[in-house]
């Protein structure tokens, strides 16, 4: 059996295969610098994007399959959709990463983040290879959650018959892409209510952002639509403090009130999307299975 019929298929044992090739791409290189985490990230995405072409060979020359309740205003509704997908949740990142900058430079109160000796502003090139880990990063995430996993949860439930395979779908997936972004967490480095706090916001946010991603994919059926809008929101809420630092900012499991405070926001800005994106997939036909 091959791999478009295994996608076809067995939609669950196509998901445990692109894990298990995440899982490698991530084991075999370490990520202890920029440098490596942009060979890391580049070998992730360039992996999840050989699994699905193979599985599906127009993935990258036509629309993932789409499904929509009403034919008739295809291109007006994933118009409104995307522009205010889009406008949230560039705005959301927008401010993150001001808020970051603003409290590393010591504009606001905080110390978990600061920089002692004032900002140290980076390089053009490791500008350049920041860029290129969050396309890298956008390609991989969409590509194994949104494409793989929440697709292929839908399949598997619609194939049982169940209700909104679609939504019940992107929970699961959104669920476990938001409990993977604190799994590696280094709690035992802080103590406290607050950390508590950030690592269930964050959470929480993961899961939002996840599951507004698998709607856009299923009322768009484009996987590079959902790339671009995780790239740009990864873009807008790093690359200030990056600018100032060339570190990749990390805003939760810090102690930092105030980076719990930009996390509550954050999932604040993701609740309005979350409410549509649950419209988007209550009403989403089943996909269907080539």
């Amino acid at each position: 059996m091959n791999l478009p019929e295994t996608r076809s298929r067995h939609p669950l044992a196509f998901v445990a295969l692109a894990t298990l090739v995440a899982v490698a791409c991530f084991t075999a290189i370490p990520a202890n610098s920029l440098e490596l985490v942009g060979i890391q990230t580049a070998l992730a995405a360039s992996c999840m994007v050989v699994l699905l072409v193979a599985a599906e060979p127009d993935v990258l020359s036509q629309r993932f399959r789409r499904p929509f309740a009403e034919p008739a205003c295809e291109t007006r509704c994933v118009r409104k959709t995307f522009v205010f997908v889009a406008g949230i949740l560039f705005a959301n990142g927008l401010f993150v990463g001001i808020v970051t900058a603003l409290s590393i430079t010591g504009k606001l109160p905080g110390e978990a983040m600061q920089v002692s000796a004032g900002p140290t502003f980076a390089p053009l090139g490791s500008i350049a290879l920041f860029l290129a880990v969050c396309v890298a990063t956008g390609v991989f995430e969409e590509g194994l959650f949104r494409g793989v996993i929440s697709r292929g949860f839908s399949d598997a439930l619609r194939a049982e018959g169940r209700k909104s395979p679609a939504l019940t779908g992107a929970i699961a997936s959104a669920f476990v892409f938001g409990v993977l972004h604190t799994a590696n967490a280094p709690v035992a480095e802080f103590a406290g209510e607050v950390v508590v706090a950030q690592l269930v916001a964050k959470t929480v946010q993961a899961t939002l952002f996840g599951f507004v991603m698998s709607a856009v994919l299923s009322h768009t059926g484009s996987l590079w639509t959902v790339v671009l809008l995780h790239t740009g929101f990864d873009i807008l809420s790093m690359g200030p403090a990056f600018a100032l630092t060339g570190e990749l900012p990390s805003t939760y499991a810090t102690g930092d009130p105030v980076d719990l405070a930009v996390l509550l926001i954050s999932v604040a800005f993701l609740v309005p999307l979350a409410v549509h994106a649950w419209r988007i997939l209550t009403h989403a036909a089943p996909p269907r299975t080539r």
